[in-house]
């Protein structure tokens, strides 16, 4: 029952990760927020390595390598851009659709089969995708970062899709520790190469900063343990519920509060998740 706490762990380190990131945006500006979030967050990775003691291999084919980190730092990006403009609580859940893009690739490129439970799960999560991206059905006005969600959507499809190949050659914290740092290395350039201001914020701002690096490296942690305690179908499908975890948090410490149909598209979407990973 104890193996049951990393996986919760994990789904609340992720659900406060999501409205940390936009409370650190909106205090400290979007720049600021990912060029220092990732400094924290690699000098946790190598923390991490120091204190397990692994060797780290580079990769066989570099070119693989670095578009990986040039798409996953790219769908960073435009995560932090839409954060800067719409609400935590709409666009956190609309990150979960890159499981689609994920499929998508398994089942075109890889030749997996589609099972019943996974077309219907995916019919939850494409219509309460759709619920949520509108602020005006009737209009089709889309909610604000809609659109560079998407890129997010389908960047990390693609990273998570092609994730497994790099651990399966590196092993695990191996692939963290390359791929992580690598995605860093690219946003912290960008950040620079922007020309914004990257003074250092005030300290009030870095508990905002330092949360979500600390959250998604712990989150990461814990989830690596539970896919050796209890499986990774129970453990994804568990941590498929962290957008109610985001939607909850964010009312209480943003202040966004959702129309109630929007509540309900939130969890029609975690159903879907939920079924997509425990039973696909």
């Amino acid at each position: 029952m104890l193996e049951i706490l990393f996986v919760l762990g994990t789904a609340l380190c992720f659900g406060i990760a999501d409205v940390v990131t936009k409370k650190s945006i909106t205090d400290a500006g979007m720049y600021k927020s990912a060029a220092y979030g990732y400094v924290i967050l690699v000098a946790l990775i190598l923390l991490g390595a120091l204190v397990i003691g692994i060797e780290v291999p580079f990769p066989k084919n570099v070119i693989t390598y670095l578009v990986q980190i040039i798409i996953g730092a790219t769908a960073v990006l435009a995560l932090f851009k839409a954060f800067e403009e719409g609400k935590a609580s709409i666009l956190a859940p609309l990150t979960k659709l890159n499981v689609l893009i994920v499929l998508i690739f398994g089942t075109v490129i890889l030749g997996e089969k589609l099972t019943g439970i996974q077309f219907t799960a995916s019919v939850l999560i494409v219509g309460s995708a759709f619920i949520l991206s509108f602020s005006d059905l009737k209009n089709f006005k889309l909610e604000k970062g809609v659109m560079y969600i998407l890129i997010t959507i389908f960047g990390w499809g693609y990273y998570y899709s092609f994730f497994k190949t790099f651990v399966a050659e590196l092993g695990a914290y191996q692939a963290i520790f390359l791929l992580e740092i690598g995605v860093a290395t690219v946003v912290i350039l960008y950040c620079i190469l922007m020309k914004k201001d990257l003074s250092l914020p005030p300290l009030g701002d870095w508990k905002y900063i330092g949360a979500r690096s600390a959250t998604l490296f712990i989150g990461t942690v814990l989830y690596s343990v539970s896919v050796n305690v209890i499986g990774a179908g129970v453990s994804a499908a568990i941590i498929a519920g962290s957008p109610v975890i985001t939607a909850i948090l964010a009312y209480q410490l943003l202040g966004e509060k959702l129309d109630n149909y929007k509540y309900a598209a939130i969890v029609v979407m975690v159903t879907g998740l939920v079924l997509m990973f425990l039973f696909g």
